[in-house]
């Protein structure tokens, strides 16, 4: 299922973890993936070029300095995409599977920013990213890879150098809605392999998933050669919390879950699973939507 993967780097923050976790599942899966500077120019001004773009603005007018600003952005544009390059082709050397990952053409994210990930996103089988990608890039990340291609995403923190597959520890949090239906189906090719997946759900009154319900899956998953074991937490006061407590002491590598169940509008007003572990990056995410 897994044969074409896209991931997007960043110039700044730790990239490795995305790009460890990629040559995982390339190696594991006979795979290859894409992976390319991503950036907006317009947030890559340093601070001495905004000082001469302003001044010229003053002096000569928005047209002058628009095209001051536009000759200083497509400078620091190649000047980090050939950073990261560099350090791309170094690092890959040092990872398992590192050879099934190449470069493609770096891409300015410039104007309908979330199409222009979708457009990429839609011709590979997942996209894999690391939470510190630029700030202003995640969001839509989130927006064209997850929500506008079908495809799964996954958002990575830490990633081990080299880790296989059959040493992963899977933990499957698992609520009867359509995007955790599609997720874990999302997540088969790499439950199958994991060396361990563990069920978990919350404790949520009557929305918590009943024992013959954890046993149809259980059964699901088993007659996809998956030995998965369930666990229900009790007694929290953030489900959410508790998920991401639950993960920690499970030492897990990976968290498959169904994004945004509610609207995001809500989540992000209200709060919810998906914005929580968005906020706090500390779980390795599978999302679907």
């Amino acid at each position: 299922m897994y044969q074409s993967i896209f991931i997007p780097l960043s110039s700044h923050g730790d990239q490795l973890p995305a790009l460890s976790f990629g040559a995982s599942l390339v190696e594991a899966f006979d795979a290859g993936a894409e992976c390319a500077f991503t950036s907006k120019s317009l947030f890559l001004l340093e601070g001495e070029q905004s000082d001469k773009v302003g001044e010229m603005s003053r002096k000569e007018g928005y047209t002058a300095s628009h095209k001051l600003a536009e000759k200083f952005y497509q400078e620091q544009f190649a000047k980090r995409a050939k950073q990261v390059q560099q350090w791309f082709e170094l690092s890959k050397e040092k990872l398992a599977g590192g050879r099934r990952l190449v470069w493609k053409d770096s891409f300015d994210l410039f104007g309908e920013t979330a199409e222009q990930v979708r457009d990429e996103c839609s011709f590979h089988d997942m996209t894999i990213a690391s939470y510190d990608l630029s700030t202003s890039i995640l969001d839509d990340v989130l927006t064209g890879a997850l929500f506008a291609t079908g495809r799964p995403l996954a958002l990575v923190r830490s990633f081990p150098e080299g880790k296989d597959l059959s040493n992963l520890t899977v933990v499957l949090a698992w609520k009867f809605t359509p995007q955790t239906l599609r997720a874990q189906w999302l997540s088969l090719p790499i439950l199958k392999k994991a060396g361990k997946v563990l069920i978990a759900t919350v404790d949520e009154g009557e929305d918590t998933p009943s024992d013959e319900e954890l046993a149809k899956l259980t059964a699901y998953l088993k007659r996809h050669g998956i030995n998965a074991h369930s666990h229900t937490i009790s007694n929290v006061k953030s489900p959410a919390a508790a998920l991401e407590q639950y993960y920690a002491e499970q030492k897990a590598d990976l968290m498959v879950m169904g994004a945004y169940s509610h609207s995001r509008l809500r989540e992000m007003v209200l709060g919810g699973f998906t914005r929580h572990f968005l906020n706090s990056r500390t779980c390795n995410l599978f999302l679907a939507h």
